[in-house]
């Protein structure tokens, strides 16, 4: 993960089904907030729960444009959280992909986003 912090090649990283889990997930999500290059980072399918998503949210997204989250415990107040962000175009995600994610009643604050939301041109929130 260190070596993820500096690296200037790398554009995207897929670890998909790897049993990530949420400490991975905030320790990927710290390496991820000093990064220049990373623009896609697929984390699907890893166990990642609210404090994760949470963590990944405040530190990660800054510079991603593309971010696969499928198949986590996502939830509600994260989806929230990722909404009133991407509303004010704080980040610059153009692909979202987060279905069978339990984000439940926080699809309503996602169609508030798109609202105002310039940037955003996919949003997976299948379920």
């Amino acid at each position: 993960v260190n070596t993820l912090r500096f690296n200037k090649g790398l554009v995207e990283l897929n670890l998909a089904r790897n049993n990530v889990g949420d400490r991975g997930a905030a320790a990927l999500a710290n390496a991820l907030e000093v990064n220049t290059t990373m623009t896609a980072f697929d984390i699907q399918a890893n166990g990642v729960g609210a404090f994760g998503t949470s963590i990944l949210i405040q530190r990660a997204l800054k510079k991603l444009e593309q971010l696969h989250m499928s198949k986590n415990e996502i939830g509600v107040h994260q989806i929230i959280m990722l909404s009133m962000r991407l509303q004010r175009n704080l980040i610059p995600l153009k692909h979202l992909d987060i279905g069978y994610s339990c984000i439940g009643r926080g699809t309503s604050a996602l169609g508030l986003c798109l609202r105002t939301n310039t940037q955003l041109e996919e949003l997976n929130i299948e379920y």
